[in-house]
């Protein structure tokens, strides 16, 4: 098992290097906007917060993003995943390689939803695929057991080793107005 985690560890680093040499490239030239983006500000500040590289299999309308999940050959779709709290909202960034088409049509998917279908989308993505996700203990507080456990089992969705059957979405939205800052009574400063 730690073999197969170490080589699934370095194919991610060699699918990943052309991304990387893009970004390293748009940082050393200052080009900051040469991405495409998804964007969404709420109009509350929610108490987490997250900054990963994602790669789902499937946009929000279950289109694949991949030819072959298991190919070692193809690299997969990343995706440059950013939720930040301020102080009296959160600001939500998507971002993509405009030269990656499968991603593109990701973001156009996502961008096609409601407001409401798409904080869902973006709790599902925090919740099952972003790696570097930092919570409130007054949310985890606050939530029922039921919520916690789909936390729990939304976390396992990454080592899930079966093949996905399209995005994962999840049943608990994390943007609800009781998981607000002010609701929880957390000073925002």
């Amino acid at each position: 098992y730690k073999e197969q985690m170490i080589a699934g560890a370095e194919l991610g680093l060699k699918d990943l290097q052309p991304e990387k040499d893009y970004l390293d490239d748009l940082l050393i030239h200052e080009q900051y906007d040469n991405l495409e983006y998804s964007l969404f500000e709420t109009n509350e500040f929610y108490p987490f917060g997250c900054s990963s590289l994602i790669t789902p299999h499937y946009s929000v309308k279950n289109t694949p993003l991949e030819d072959d999940i298991y190919s070692t050959e193809l690299p997969w779709t990343s995706l440059i995943f950013t939720v930040v709290p301020d102080k009296t909202n959160s600001f939500i960034i998507v971002a993509s390689n405009p030269n990656n088409k499968k991603a593109l049509t990701f973001l156009n998917d996502l961008d096609d939803l409601n407001d409401e279908k798409y904080l869902l989308a973006i709790s599902s993505l925090i919740t099952t695929l972003a790696e570097n996700t930092f919570w409130s203990p007054k949310l985890w507080d606050a939530m029922s057991s039921n919520a916690k456990n789909v936390m729990k089992n939304n976390a396992r969705y990454i080592f899930d080793s079966s093949k996905p059957k399209g995005f994962p979405w999840s049943s608990l939205n994390l943007f609800q107005p009781n998981f607000t800052a002010e609701k929880l009574g957390i000073n925002k400063g």
